[in-house]
């Protein structure tokens, strides 16, 4: 659990159990913050990579109350740079793919509280679930074997804290635009 303003930075591999990328849907790992104790109505935002619907995607996303907006964009894989954060009345999500430059996946207002818990997060198989889909209480408290097919490798985790002056509006794109926030949340040797 942390509180405040906070840029959580790794580099992470996402592969399949025997391919480069993963085969089953929605088979992702990342970065995640979420809200503690939401469970009966879920909070977060996460970024990550691997299967959506299609293979070699980034996944921003942000969930309130249960209600997820997912926005995907193409990724070639390998190695990736992700970073979460938020700052004054921002979240965002960014990415860089191995020797590229930053982007910025996403932008939110922050709706979250102070305190929020802050780490990785890997998922797999969604199709394996069939029925359960539909019913969270029996999908979270059901064991399924499935055929799960995720690996992911974490180089590093590190944690920030970024500062924005007093005057920006992070949520406003002319005081804060892309480069500003990106340069903002990502670390100076990065």
């Amino acid at each position: 659990d942390l509180a405040g303003d906070i840029v959580m930075h790794a580099r992470i591999k996402v592969e399949g159990k025997r391919t480069a990328k993963p085969q089953r849907k929605f088979s992702l790992g990342g970065l995640m913050a979420r809200v503690p104790q939401s469970y009966e109505s879920p909070n977060w935002m996460s970024i990550t990579t691997g299967t959506t619907d299609r293979p070699g995607r980034v996944e921003s996303k942000i969930t309130l109350a249960g209600s997820s907006k997912p926005r995907e964009v193409a990724a070639k894989g390998g190695w990736m740079e992700f970073v979460l954060g938020r700052v004054g009345r921002v979240c965002a999500a960014l990415y860089r793919e191995e020797g590229g430059e930053w982007k910025l996946a996403d932008r939110w207002p922050s709706e979250f509280p102070e305190v929020m818990q802050w780490g990785l997060t890997a998922y797999t198989d969604w199709d394996s679930y069939a029925d359960l889909k539909k019913n969270p209480d029996k999908g979270n408290a059901k064991q399924i074997r499935g055929l799960p097919d995720l690996r992911m490798t974490v180089d590093f985790v590190r944690f920030l804290r970024p500062e924005l002056p007093d005057y920006a509006d992070p949520l406003n794109t002319a005081s804060v635009p892309d480069d500003v926030l990106i340069k903002v949340l990502t670390p100076a040797d990065a």
